[in-house]
């Protein structure tokens, strides 16, 4: 019964480490969209991913924040499809998860 519950503990760890490296990732992401995105329509790099970070905390669905990215660049005069935002955000998740675990 002892392994059990020891196996039990180390998988409850495991996955509270990896949901916690996951939300590193995906706020990193988060920062680095807003740079890519204020870069393009001149605006404040901080307050931007400020916004998008608020976004993502009160609905935490990446589709929302692709659909405010893409509004946003095309208010800018910036055509952008949603699809070209969903392949930037994986890019650069895929990159921070890359950064985070080396």
């Amino acid at each position: 019964m002892k392994n059990i519950k020891k196996i039990e503990t180390t998988l409850e760890n495991k996955f509270a480490h990896d949901e916690d490296v996951r939300f590193h990732a995906i706020m990193r992401r988060t920062r680095r969209l807003a740079d890519w995105t204020a870069e393009q329509i001149g605006v404040d790099s901080a307050a931007y991913a400020s916004q998008l970070a608020d976004l993502y905390l009160g609905t935490p669905d990446d589709d929302v924040m692709a659909a405010k990215v893409r509004l946003d660049l095309n208010r800018a005069g910036i055509p952008c499809a949603h699809f070209e935002v969903r392949v930037k955000m994986v890019e650069l998740l895929f990159a921070e998860q890359q950064a985070i675990a080396a």
